[in-house]
């Protein structure tokens, strides 16, 4: 299978609207295999357009990972993000598969102010 959605993740709330910065640099990252049931469900929780650029980790020039400072997802759409309290909701479908199942009970025991931005690939 392949990854359409990288999670990153900022426990402590850092990336929340009004906190000062030029660039958010996520705690952590989570890579979900594609799945387009999923990919509904949290695209139906309604996030929120991301307002600056965020330090994410992709696949660069020949599979090559890469670091770079981003504003757009792999589609060239603006990133966007939830919260944990938002993410509470999500209930992953059971055919979504065994790590997307692993990976969805995470994002629900969030705690509620953290931020998770949508990467999709």
């Amino acid at each position: 299978m392949s990854v359409n959605l990288i999670c990153y993740i900022d426990k402590f709330g850092y990336l929340a609207p009004g906190y000062p910065r030029r660039q958010a640099i996520p705690t952590a990252m989570l890579y979900f295999d594609s799945n387009e049931p999923l990919e509904k469900r949290i695209k139906a929780l309604g996030p929120l357009p991301l307002d600056y650029p965020l330090w994410v980790h992709i696949q660069g020039d020949r599979g090559k990972p890469k670091s770079a400072s981003a504003k757009l997802d792999g589609y060239g759409e603006p990133l966007t993000y939830l919260t944990g309290k938002e993410l509470r909701k999500l209930r992953v479908p059971p055919r979504a598969g065994p790590w997307n199942q692993a990976l969805g009970r995470l994002l629900t025991e969030l705690p509620e102010r953290a931020l998770v931005v949508l990467y999709w690939t």
